[in-house]
């Protein structure tokens, strides 16, 4: 069998090298939908959302079935079966999938660019040969297919910015401006293309055509116009800084936790980040998270209930930050697993030109994250350590999006209770702080276990030990301390249910059950 993903076609062959004819659309959403998988089962419900079934008829689970029986007959048997109540597509040694062989070469010519760039450049430009003329065509096009669109419309992004650093670093200016072109034309938001695209015209000597392609973006609608690092880019050309030079950023690599092998998940071990995603409803767990999560929740039944309060928290406390303070750039520490509501959507909500940077060093979060945010020419994932605030500020990637000399949205929920005393979080939030100019703003969540029985906190915190990362439960007052210097806005640090909502009439849940205290914060 033969599979395109990133063709217009998806060709699909038996034994013998006999095409198979799949012309029920459906049928072809299906298969893709569990290409994109690479042999991992999916769940009924979740194959019915990409597929459109939900909202195509009265009957899901009939234009499921009917999708799945006809793929099944164009299908050799075996290939096609049930499993953990939802389906796996079964591959062999044998099939060749154009999306598994794209990052294979994508990965292997950042393993070459710095030892043999010419050998580099002709493996990514090999990668980016199996895109063709109509990538995609086959994908579904319904709402729960957008985000996979856009992530790997991202992949291929970011394999062409690489293909593009090579050149430029080897002087390859003038090779580069052709298919710079093209490429910036189809992705216009993407700042480091052209970026990379304005340095080779200036190093050809055009200097106008350079200038011209940052008036462009100027012109895009995008409210807060381009980005810090192509203004300074524009800037330095404008003046023929002799200065100017290209500095390569880190490479990246986009690919979902299962795939990642080379950053050493630990599926053994529980790990905060994915126990949290298992108690908002997420699929970025494994059994041993889910096993942590249900251990803590035989003391603290409503766990699931504090994570949703601690994000309904952040929601809040994102909205206020872009609808009412002005602030248009968010620095997201510990960030979490991606998951609906995502930091970037809240904002943009308000404030269409908000731009994010979401920091983490769970290797999870990082594929995750790359592979589903990064689509987007204003959101980027970088890894950082809480532990080390100078050295995340300085990150390249964060410092394109991030103008560090107008007001952030600093955002620390949730992460501040993995943080020992040793290590002083008070005086890790300080010296982020200290970095941003006045109007920036605060967020912390924090777990607090005021009210809880002794036992349940020694017992949830007993499971937290054996994960990654233990927890430390803090009070109003020791929270307190990591906004020194900050003016607190009203209500103060309170429970975090209790935060930028009004007071419900009648009967309300008890907010200390959400375990969790915040604040917000402004700089003066």
């Amino acid at each position: 069998m033969e599979f395109r993903i990133l063709r217009r076609r998806l060709g699909i062959r038996a034994g013998g090298g006999e095409s198979v004819a799949v012309p029920h659309p459906e049928a072809r959403g299906l298969l893709v939908a569990l290409l994109l998988e690479e042999g991992r089962s999916v769940p009924a419900g979740v194959l019915a959302r990409r597929l459109g079934c939900l909202s195509g008829g009265p009957d899901p689970a009939a234009a499921l079935a009917l999708a799945v029986g006809t793929a099944r007959r164009s299908l050799p048997p075996g290939r096609l079966v049930p499993e953990n109540g939802g389906y796996r597509l079964v591959l062999d040694d044998d099939d060749r999938l154009d999306l598994r062989r794209f990052r294979t070469l994508a990965a292997r010519a950042r393993h070459l660019r710095a030892t043999d760039a010419a050998a580099a450049i002709a493996v990514y430009e090999r990668a980016l040969g199996l895109w063709g003329e109509e990538p995609l065509g086959d994908l579904p096009a319904t709402p729960a297919m957008e985000a996979t669109r856009r992530a790997l419309v991202g992949e291929r992004g970011q394999v062409r910015e690489e293909l593009a650093e090579v050149r430029l670093a080897q002087g390859r200016h003038l090779e580069l401006i052709g298919p710079a072109r093209g490429w910036v034309a189809q992705e216009p938001g993407n700042e480091h293309l052209r970026s990379l695209l304005m340095l080779a015209l200036h190093r050809a000597g055009r200097k106008g055509e350079a200038l011209r392609l940052y008036e462009e973006a100027e012109a895009l609608p995008a409210p807060a116009g381009p980005g810090p690092a192509l203004r300074r880019t524009a800037a330095q050309i404008r003046r023929d800084d002799p200065g100017l030079d290209y500095r390569p950023r880190p490479v990246l690599v986009p690919l979902p936790a299962e795939r990642a092998a080379d950053l050493s998940i630990d599926t053994l071990r529980a790990s905060p980040a994915r126990i949290y995603d298992y108690y908002l409803g997420g699929k970025d767990n494994y059994a041993v998270d889910r096993e942590a999560a249900e251990e803590i929740m035989k003391t603290v039944p409503e766990a699931p209930a504090a994570a949703r309060a601690n994000r309904d928290f952040l929601t809040r406390a994102v909205r206020h930050l872009a609808a009412q303070a002005g602030i248009r750039q968010f620095i997201d520490v510990g960030t979490g697993l991606p998951t609906q509501g995502n930091v970037h959507e809240i904002a943009r909500d308000a404030a269409p030109d908000a731009r994010v940077v979401y920091v983490d060093n769970d290797p999870v979060v990082l594929a995750h994250g790359r592979a589903l945010l990064e689509g987007s020419p204003s959101v980027a994932v970088v890894e950082g350590d809480l532990r080390r605030p100078e050295e995340l500020l300085a990150d390249p990637r964060l410092n394109e999006l991030i103008d560090l000399g107008e007001p952030v949205g600093l955002l620390l929920v949730a992460v501040l209770h993995f943080v020992h005393d040793e290590d002083d979080p008070a005086g890790l939030v300080g010296r982020l702080a200290d970095r941003l100019p006045p109007g920036s703003h605060v967020v912390v969540s924090h777990g607090y276990d005021g009210g809880m029985d002794p036992g349940d906190t020694e017992h949830s915190q007993a499971v937290y030990r054996r994960s990654k990362l233990p927890i430390y439960s803090r009070g109003p007052e020791e929270v307190a301390r990591c906004f020194t210097g900050l003016e607190i806005l009203e209500p103060g640090i309170v429970w975090v249910p209790q935060w930028g909502r009004p007071p419900l009439a009648g009967p309300a849940r008890d907010p200390q059950m959400s375990h969790f205290i915040g604040a917000v914060a402004r700089k003066p």
